[in-house]
């Protein structure tokens, strides 16, 4: 399948040779209180600055909408810019107000009778859900989304979104260890993303289809997979996509001990991932650098970079990335023949794990613990 990524790269690069000229007419018509032209050119950028992660500048037009909205007592852009400024708050691992923002949105879509929008606020709220560890919650934000997408009359928009609620879902089975269920799904969006061309979610299904691989261990279709999710992101110039992909990439390559091709890989997933801003992926990258310096017979480097996740983690309130990074580093002080500071390790990972009712984790953790 041959996608149009010119196309969509051009209309990219339109917007980023007037991105100046753009955020300065914004801020000049919230100044004058234009409520029109805020709403509408904040509903124009926020697709160009989520895909450039352009997080602190959408934070700001989209507040200036959901002011334009209230100001103007005008419901359906309202719910519109809430669902975009909770997206936003989500990268920035404000995952308490991104909930918030789209319940709020699901609210307001409710009482408007608009269906798509319910569902694009129940598959966010999922998203947010899945990064809490609230994996029932997400569950059942997905499907309902689902079903709401299943009786959308509008096939464009029902494609659309149904691909990407599809998609979500499968990740929220694939992290439950349903890994055939999963990859039904993720089939399913696959096939419905390359009839309608759409480079973007392409990619993250190719992704999210990579880390099945490399949890079922075929780490070699896994790199497969992810290189071309990769391909995609950097053709799009899409910094945060191309951040997650390589560290995709990195892990499966790991795996094939090309350890130091999966190192330069994370190097470069975290410099992006500081540029932008987006300390949940900074946490998430460390990890995956904890792991390829355990494969590198560095437990010491491994352990360093598992206490900087676990820590963040914390802070950030995602209890299933610390309860991960103290099982590695775990790992690494026993490693390192320091059976007590392992246990200590494996001690907290499991009770996270517990806590989180993630049951095949507790039970790996509890298999450390026993040897």
């Amino acid at each position: 399948m041959a996608l149009n990524l010119e196309r969509e790269r051009a209309a990219l690069d339109w917007y980023e040779e007037r991105r100046d000229e753009l955020f300065s007419t914004v801020a000049q018509a919230h100044s004058r209180e234009d409520d029109g032209q805020v709403l509408e050119l904040a509903s124009a950028l926020a697709p160009f600055l989520a895909r450039r992660s352009y997080w602190d500048e959408g934070e700001t037009i989209l507040t200036w909408g959901v002011e334009a909205a209230r100001r103007s007592e005008q419901r359906q852009p309202l719910a519109e810019m809430l669902n975009e400024l909770g997206t936003v708050h989500r990268q920035q691992s404000r995952f308490e107000q991104a909930a918030s923002e789209f319940e709020h949105a699901f609210a307001t879509f409710g009482d408007l009778g608009d269906l798509a929008g319910e569902a694009r606020a129940l598959s966010n709220l999922g998203l947010t859900y899945r990064k809490l560890g609230q994996t029932d919650r997400a569950r059942d934000a997905f499907e309902a989304s689902i079903e709401r997408w299943r009786r959308l009359e509008d096939n464009e928009k029902r494609e659309h979104g149904l691909a990407r609620s599809l998609n979500n879902l499968g990740m929220t089975l694939r992290d439950g260890g349903h890994y055939a269920d999963a990859q039904a799904l993720f089939e399913q969006a696959l096939g419905l993303r390359e009839q309608i061309e759409d480079a973007d979610g392409v990619s993250r299904t190719l992704n999210n289809l990579g880390q099945l691989a490399r949890l079922r261990e075929h780490p070699a279709e896994a790199s497969d997979l992810h290189l071309r999710a990769l391909e995609i992101r950097r053709a799009l110039g899409d910094r945060h996509g191309v951040a997650r992909t390589a560290g995709s990439l990195a892990l499966a390559l790991a795996e094939q001990a090309r350890l130091e091709e999966a190192r330069a890989l994370l190097e470069e997933a975290m410099s992006i991932r500081g540029a932008l801003g987006d300390r949940y992926g900074e946490a998430e990258t460390a990890l995956q650098l904890a792991r390829v310096e355990q494969a590198q017979d560095d437990p010491g480097a491994a352990i360093e970079q598992a206490e900087f996740t676990a820590s963040l983690a914390m802070e950030l309130s995602v209890p299933r990335l610390a309860a991960e990074a103290l099982t590695v580093q775990g790992d690494a002080y026993a490693a390192l023949a320091e059976p007590d500071a392992a246990a200590a390790a494996w001690a907290a990972a499991l009770e996270q794990f517990r806590a989180l009712g993630a049951g095949a984790e507790a039970e790996s953790v509890l298999r450390r613990l026993a040897e």
